[in-house]
């Protein structure tokens, strides 16, 4: 009796991450769809998640636009940031592909500047322009040489 091969799955919703990766990164069409279709909602939450605390009347398109910029940092420099996951770290794709897409949606200059409030006033001596304290508070509690330095 002859043995039979095991074959991959040719239906792209059985694949693994790893699988899934491996094929997008041979620059397989139908594998980029199915991250697409896999990951889509998930790209969306991670940047409506960013927009909503530091741009909350976002308007939708500005969201797509993200989700643009997302898939396109994706595939820039020959998929450099997918050819970086690494699953041994103890990440999955998913979790991965949602740090790339928190740090899209994030206003330019923010990441530098997510500081705790005593902090931002350093920042603002480096030039780090756009302050926003790690935990809204309000002008009353602010240490008053935050306040002068407005």
């Amino acid at each position: 009796m002859p043995v039979l091969a095991i074959r991959p799955s040719l239906n792209a919703a059985d694949w693994s991450d790893r699988e899934l990766l491996a094929r997008v990164l041979r620059r397989e069409e139908m594998a980029w769809n199915e991250m697409v279709r896999r990951y889509r909602a998930l790209i969306y939450r991670c940047i409506t998640k960013v927009t909503n605390k530091y741009a909350p009347y976002a308007a939708t398109a500005d969201v797509d636009e993200v989700f643009a910029e997302v898939l396109g940092s994706l595939v820039r420099d020959d998929m450099h940031k997918l050819r970086m996951y690494d699953p041994a770290r103890g990440t999955k794709l998913g979790s991965w592909i949602c740090i790339i897409a928190v740090n899209a949606g994030l206003p330019k200059g923010t990441i530098r500047c997510l500081l705790p409030l005593p902090v931002t006033i350093a920042a603002r001596s480096v030039g780090c322009t756009e302050v926003i304290p790690s935990e809204p508070t309000s002008d009353a509690r602010r240490p008053q040489a935050y306040m002068n330095s407005r």
